[in-house]
């Protein structure tokens, strides 16, 4: 039996191929659904928001992003 096409024979492509979280995530969307998944507490995404804040490059770039706010 081989792989299906564009399968990476490697333990990070196995495991995307069958929706497991992977050791090195490859993307921005793989990194943010990573986050997601971490933060689906309550508590835990109230204090990631609070941290978020002290690392002056991503607030700056989050106040750019808000839906509704001019950019």
């Amino acid at each position: 039996m081989s792989a299906p096409v564009g399968a990476r024979s490697t333990n990070d492509g196995a495991k995307r191929l069958v929706g497991q979280w992977v050791s090195t995530s490859a993307s921005l969307d793989e990194k943010v659904q990573v986050a997601t998944d971490l933060t689906r507490d309550d508590e835990v995404a109230v204090e990631v928001s609070v941290e978020q804040p002290r690392r002056p490059a991503a607030a700056a770039r989050v106040g750019n992003r808000i839906p509704g706010r001019p950019p």
